[in-house]
């Protein structure tokens, strides 16, 4: 009988023990979580924009995945497309508006995304007229259907800047005045292609209605692509870390339209 009183004893003594040491490590963990917000905030800024309902946002695991949904989507109106344009070669002859989504795929993005940031164009307003048919091709496309997940691999001087706009006195989003190349899948990171160089990747959180084409379904490209409308502006939305699966720093955004 004392045998048992003295194990009954060691049970609650343990048990209670127990307890005050989870309140102790729940206690720390608090401690420790206001001492790394307290840290990104004077390395960050506060957080002035938030994503809801982030289980709305589809976001695709796989080359299928993503080709499968950017196809059903905006096949039908990139065979339009395509016809649309042949059809204007006999009208527009040596024109570089024939063909303005693949142009701007090949080496021509850098040009017109030059113009719309910096307004700097040769004599013959090449790049001005580029940037317009583009501008009109896309809003001809089908919206984005629903809340999509994309991914873009961006430079330090961009995340400096991203930064150095979240933390002013009145905190503004970044703004990109140019086209925005983005990827459907986080695989971006591991591309060939020099962009996959860069150390930042970025989470942007797109909501439905946005203007922008899957480019895979009018050219191919190693990487699928959606191109998103110009003069968008993108909100940290969350403080970055380092993604386990690309190695890269991980910035999440919130898309923000002004149309």
């Amino acid at each position: 009988m004392l045998l048992e009183m003295r194990m009954l004893a060691r049970e609650r003594l343990r048990s209670v023990a127990q307890k005050y040491r989870k309140k102790i490590t729940k206690h720390n963990c608090k401690f420790l979580e206001r001492i790394f917000i307290m840290i990104n905030q004077q390395r960050y800024g506060k957080l002035y924009w938030h994503v809801d309902d982030r289980e709305t946002y589809l976001e695709f695991q796989n080359q299928e995945e993503a080709r499968t949904w950017g196809i059903e989507h905006y096949k039908n109106w990139a065979d339009k497309y395509k016809r649309v344009m042949q059809m204007s070669k006999s009208a527009v002859k040596g024109s570089l508006c024939e063909i303005p989504i693949e142009c701007y795929c090949g080496y021509s993005y850098r040009q017109i995304n030059k113009f719309l940031r910096y307004e700097k164009d040769d004599d013959y307003h090449t790049y001005r007229e580029l940037a317009d048919i583009l501008s009109i091709v896309l809003c001809s496309a089908p919206r984005i259907p629903h809340n999509l997940v994309l991914y873009r691999m961006v430079n330090d001087e961009f995340i400096n800047m991203l930064i150095e706009k979240n933390k002013q006195e009145l905190p503004t989003p970044m703004q990109e005045k140019g086209f925005m190349s983005t990827s459907l899948l986080k695989n971006i990171a591991n591309e060939t292609e020099s962009y996959a160089s860069q150390n930042n990747l970025l989470k942007i959180f797109v909501p439905k209605d946005t203007i922008g084409v899957y480019v895979n379904a009018v050219t191919s490209r190693s990487e699928e692509e959606m191109l998103l409308f110009p003069n968008m502006y993108l909100g940290l939305a969350s403080y970055p870390h380092k993604d386990e699966d690309t190695g890269k720093i991980l910035f999440e955004c919130q898309l923000i339209k002004m149309y």
